[in-house]
């Protein structure tokens, strides 16, 4: 760069402008509000030719790395660190249950887990494998018997100090023929409409009743156990240490086995 320098007019004293030896100017060089160094208009080298402005580089700083993460490696504005991710194992499930009782049964939050499956540490305790869930859907296909009860289930009331006390029950009259899947969803302000752990093991997250020889859906997704101390156990009849299994979804009573599982009750 230059060996002479311009000092600015407009006030500014002991802030300097650095100009090559070839370039010459007829009108005051002026600086600009901010701090970057810039050749400004009016400033040209010989042979009328306009400079053109020239901004410094800015330092980039690891806070303003801005990017989609695994795209544009090497490019400016791109970050190369890995994207947070979630250790705790996840999954998304229908489970299928035959009904083979047709009367009320609560069904706990201790059940939904025994449900999702589990395995057994002794011959007569069993671990389930995850620690929270969240109900999403039960859906009945109820059978069609002279005598016995429509289907009907019954919502738990929250339990949490911001939700009121307001349980709630869809239910079919006596002698309606359904030929579809009756499906029943949370409602809003429900044990079940939040997600649900372990801690709440006894408290019951619906009620329900159908007749012999239906099916029942449950589709939940859950979140497996992301702790060392294993989750409180659940009693079982004859087990074997070791093996994986499904409970019923109404525990020991068995009354709704599950499909296509392995189970013990």
């Amino acid at each position: 760069m230059a060996s002479s320098a311009s000092a600015a007019a407009s006030g500014s004293p002991g802030r300097w402008v650095l100009l090559p030896d070839h370039v010459t100017t007829s009108s005051e060089v002026k600086l600009a509000a901010s701090p970057e160094l810039r050749v400004l208009h009016g400033v040209e080298p010989a042979g009328g030719v306009p400079v053109a402005k020239a901004t410094p580089a800015r330092p980039l700083l690891l806070g303003a790395i801005r990017g989609k993460p695994g795209k544009g490696a090497g490019r400016a504005g791109s970050s190369n660190l890995p994207p947070t991710l979630m250790t705790t194992v996840s999954g998304h499930h229908v489970f299928r249950f035959n009904v083979t009782s047709a009367s009320f049964l609560a069904i706990t939050v201790k059940d939904i887990l025994g449900a999702i499956g589990g395995v057994a540490l002794t011959t007569t305790t069993f671990t389930p494998f995850a620690s929270a869930f969240k109900l999403h859907r039960v859906s009945i296909w109820p059978s069609v018997g002279s005598g016995e009860s429509s289907p009907q289930l019954s919502w738990a009331a929250g339990t949490a100090s911001q939700v009121p006390d307001e349980a709630r029950v869809d239910t079919i009259p006596s002698g309606v023929t359904v030929s579809r899947a009756l499906h029943f969803r949370p409602p809003a302000a429900s044990l079940a409409s939040f997600w649900i752990t372990s801690v709440n093991s006894s408290s019951s997250v619906f009620v329900v009743v159908a007749p012999v020889g239906s099916i029942l859906d449950l589709e939940v997704s859950f979140r497996l156990a992301n702790v060392v101390a294993p989750l409180t156990p659940i009693t079982i009849i004859a087990g074997t240490a070791g093996s994986v299994y499904y409970l019923p979804l109404d525990g020991t009573a068995g009354s709704y086995a599950p499909i296509g599982l392995p189970t013990i009750t």
